[in-house]
Formats: structure tokens, C-alpha cells, sequence
């Protein structure tokens, strides 16, 4: 027996799919794929959305043409495929299939725009976010990172946080990184002195806690933020307040 197993979607599932990486959307279009290559299916196609529709009438004998769908619908078809099954398991396997596919076209969608809103909020907040492994080594830091230490992130990934950090102060960094190691749970706010390109130092407070995989220590997160000018009118306050007493 033939049957024809229809997809049905609306407006934001196309949307979604539209809004995916090229990548993306091969790995969702890979999952439909893979329906038309199981065991009895004949053939199938993927429609274009509706707005692309043009409608053909015939009323009072005259053929009318029209652009878009029939009528106004909150779903529209999507593709088809066509299958040739001796009952209706193999068919219900396949539509569950492509239900998966969509739905994972609308989570990649959904996770698209988190990491979307996710990178705007680390690039405009005032500190700079960072992640070392287990050996102190940067994995990550925000672009902004640049602006601060003068070097390009990739020249920053890679590097020890000794590479940022003044001598004067790196045994701090050392001593509460070893805290955090021993007791991820921590939460460190270390002053310390870091180092520009340049060569050239600046006053920073760096939160510090600790990430944990699989019940193990596999590292650091936390923040950078420039209190310099903090400082500065903290010490010229100190200055002033002796000066009049």
C-alpha cells in the first residue's frame, strides 16, 4: 500500500530554520534526508513557504491566478514524502522521524539566539569574563579583554594568567587559585596588579571560582575589572582626610 506522509509547519519553524547557521540547517536538512533513504520510501520534496504560493481557480468557467495560499492558515505544508509499507509501523516510525527533525530545527534556532543575547551581554558588561583550566591556562576570554590588556584574545587564549599578572602580585593569584582548587565552591575577589601589552600595570579586582566536571577541579571562571580610577579617588579621600585631621 502507498501512503504519503505530509509535514506540516508554520511561519516561525521556517523562520527558525532560516535564522540557523549554513551548518546548522545541513544537519536539520541531514535529518530529513535520512527519512528519504529508509526502506519503502519512493520519493519526496520540500515546498517552498507559503508566501512563494500561487493559486489557480476556476469560477464561472474562467481560470483565476492568484499570489499566496488559498486561504489564511496558521500552518501550511511544508514537504512530503511518498512510502510504499505493508502497515502502518514503519509509517508512524517515519513521522516520528521527521517531527524529531523539525523539532530540532526550532531548538537550534531557539539556542541560536540565546548564545545571540548571551554574547551581547558578556561583550557589554564592564568586566571582562574569563575561563582557565585546570592548569591555570586561559580557554576563553570576552573580546573586550582586548581593549583592556592590549592583546589580541587569541594571543591571550592559551597563555597562563601569570602572563597578565605583575610579579608583585602573582603570588596572590597563585595562593588563591590553590584555594579554589582545593574547594571549587569558593568565590574569590582577589586585588591584584595585571600587565598590559604595553608593559605598562593597572589596579584590578578578579572574581575567582572554581568549575567542576564529572566531581573533579577542571578549572577557573570569573572576571576582570579595571578599578584603577576606583583607586585613584579612594587614595586621594585617604590623602584628604589626613591632611585635616
Amino acid at each position: 500500500m502507498k501512503y504519503v506522509l505530509m509535514i506540516y509547519s508554520g511561519d516561525k519553524a521556517w523562520q527558525a530554520y532560516e535564522s540557523l547557521s549554513e551548518e546548522e540547517q545541513r544537519s536539520v536538512l541531514g535529518e530529513y534526508m535520512a527519512i528519504s533513504q529508509e526502506p519503502g520510501a519512493v520519493g519526496g520534496e520540500q515546498l517552498q513557504p507559503v508566501e512563494t504560493a500561487t493559486t489557480v481557480r476556476v469560477e464561472d468557467g474562467r481560470t483565476l491566478t492568484t499570489d499566496g495560499p488559498f486561504a489564511e492558515t496558521k500552518e501550511a505544508l511544508g514537504g512530503f514524502y511518498l512510502f510504499e509499507a505493508d502497515d502502518l509501523d514503519l509509517l508512524q516510525g517515519m513521522a516520528d522521524q521527521a517531527a524529531i527533525a523539525l523539532t530540532n530545527s526550532n531548538l537550534l534556532a531557539r539556542l541560536t539566539r540565546e548564545e545571540a543575547r548571551f554574547r551581547g551581554l558578556v561583550q557589554t558588561t564592564p568586566d571582562v569574563l574569563w575561563r582557565a583550566d585546570a592548569d591555570g591556562m586561559f580557554t576563553f576570554m570576552a573580546d573586550t579583554g582586548e581593549s583592556l590588556f592590549g592583546w589580541p584574545i587569541d594571543e591571550i587564549v592559551g597563555k597562563h594568567f601569570a602572563h597578565l599578572t605583575d610579579a608583585e602580585t602573582l603570588p596572590i593569584a597563585e595562593e588563591r587559585w590553590a584555594l579554589v582548587a582545593a574547594n571549587p565552591d569558593l568565590v574569590e575577589r582577589v586585588p591584584l596588579t595585571l600587565v598590559r601589552r604595553d608593559g605598562s600595570t593597572f589596579q584590578a579586582e578578579v572574581t575567582l571560582t572554581g568549575v567542576v566536571e564529572q566531581g573533579r577541579f577542571a578549572g577557573g571562571q570569573g572576571t576582570v575589572r579595571d578599578v584603577s580610577e576606583r583607586q585613584r579617588l579612594e587614595d586621594e579621600l585617604r590623602r584628604s582626610e589626613e591632611r585635616y585631621r
